[in-house]
């Protein structure tokens, strides 16, 4: 889930998905359930090109929202993998997650 919050920024990588793979992955993160909302923002490339990209938000954050153990682990072990800053993943280690 990513929070708009001033002076903060988010990681990760870009994947180019066709529509029929949106939709699947709308179901996958609850969009259709209403949960999740996809919005198209603008993002910063490590070169500084401004590209334009799909990202879900939930519709009622809070506080006390936390990713399951088992897709906070797979975030994790993507950023490794794609060798997204040591800092933030310190931070995504520094998550609470919840237990299956």
């Amino acid at each position: 889930m990513v929070v708009p919050e001033k002076g903060h920024t988010v990681h990760g990588v870009l994947y180019t998905l066709q529509d029929h793979e949106l939709e699947k992955l709308d179901k996958h993160e609850g969009a259709h359930k209403r949960q999740y909302v996809r919005r198209t923002i603008t993002v910063t490339t490590h070169e500084g090109d401004s590209i334009s990209a799909e990202c879900y938000f939930a519709v009622s954050p809070s506080s006390g929202l936390r990713p399951r153990r088992v897709y906070l682990d797979l975030i994790i072990n993507g950023a490794k993998g794609h060798n997204l800053s040591p800092a933030y993943i310190e931070w995504l280690q520094s998550l609470t997650a919840v237990d299956d």
